[in-house]
């Protein structure tokens, strides 16, 4: 973890105590599920701030940092896992020059916090057994919200004009999930029904690759993908179909209906 030893350093005398000051998208974070190998406490606890070596502040949640101080000696940091289009004050530096490490999903963070799973999911995906692609639809959709600085909805709504899309999300609905929903582990079963999975982020920005590609892949399912232009650096060569690749949405549908009808082409 990127500057770890400078953080310790705030308190060496114990092991240093770090503050979760805001929640994680209205929600708590989780700190009972914290793995790092440098020994370390953890608190929700804002009464606790002067205790604190490290502050840690979700920039999407940035309006309940209010009136917090910041003590001589410690560090303050800037968490956010989400696009620099859809939260614009990662851009501003009037709100930035209070932080001192920046932890986000691009490489150049001080902290690199990216969607790219560990080693074990890897190996578990590689030891899943393909489902058999059974729905009529070719092509699944999980999309929650409408955001579309990629172009992802004019995307969907054109090629669901020349192939049969299901849509499981919020958004763009068309079709209900089987049995209870589960969650992800009921989204990863809907989607390794499909041949194909549309992957699409809500923004198109370096590093800024998800979990949408990652769930179809562990579906066992192709996704096809548009977002961040370096994405062939977080996944397998030959594992994705580059939505932008194509010329229009009529191109894609085509391509993948050669895939459908060549068996072999689909399974390389």
């Amino acid at each position: 973890m990127s500057n770890a030893s400078d953080i310790r350093g705030a308190m060496p005398s114990i092991d240093p105590l770090i503050l979760f000051y805001t929640t994680f998208f209205s929600k708590p974070v989780d700190i009972a599920s914290i793995q790092c190998e440098i020994p370390g406490r953890w608190t929700l606890d804002k009464r606790r701030i002067s205790e604190a070596a490290a502050v840690v502040f979700h920039i999407p949640n940035f309006r309940e940092v209010g009136d917090a101080y910041k003590y001589p000696g410690q560090y303050w940091v800037a968490w956010s896992m989400e696009c620099g289009q859809n939260y614009k004050r990662l851009a501003d530096l009037k709100t930035m020059r209070h932080f001192d490490i920046i932890m986000t999903h691009e490489s150049r963070s001080d902290v690199w916090v990216p969607y790219l799973p560990r080693a074990v999911w890897w190996k578990d995906a590689l030891a899943r057994p393909i489902v058999p692609k059974t729905e009529e639809a070719p092509v699944a959709l999980f999309q929650s919200a409408g955001l579309n600085y990629s172009g992802r909805v004019d995307l969907a709504n054109e090629l669901g004009r020349h192939i049969k899309i299901d849509s499981y999300g919020r958004y763009r609905n068309s079709r209900s999930v089987s049995g209870p929903d589960l969650g992800s582990k009921t989204k990863i079963e809907t989607i390794a029904r499909h041949k194909f999975c549309l992957a699409m982020e809500n923004s198109i920005e370096a590093d800024y690759v998800t979990e949408k590609i990652y769930d179809a892949l562990m579906a066992g399912t192709v996704p096809i993908y548009l977002g961040a232009p370096n994405v062939d650096e977080f996944v397998p060569e030959h594992s994705f179909i580059d939505a932008s690749a194509f010329a229009s949405a009529s191109d894609l549908a085509a391509y993948l209906q050669h895939l459908i009808a060549t068996p072999q082409d689909y399974e390389a």
